[in-house]
């Protein structure tokens, strides 16, 4: 078993030290709605391109995406 939370939490710190002023999370997390297959969506804002990955960090499966403030 995993601990979304903690996944949340490490991958919001990895985001802001790739230099997001900000981390979203959105999608079934966000609404509470989750399931035991559901990816963790989140948004980072930065300056820089706008780009989106999924990545694995302890267990739990990230999607992510990288848009500006415009």
């Amino acid at each position: 078993m995993t601990d979304p939370i903690h996944a949340i939490d490490e991958m919001t710190r990895r985001l802001v030290a790739d230099g997001a002023t900000a981390v979203v999370l959105t999608g079934s997390h966000a609404r509470q709605a989750s399931g035991p297959e559901s990816d963790i969506d989140v948004t980072a804002i930065a300056d820089g391109p706008i780009s989106a990955h999924l990545e694995v960090l302890g267990g739990e499966l990230f999607s992510i995406a990288w848009r500006t403030v415009d």
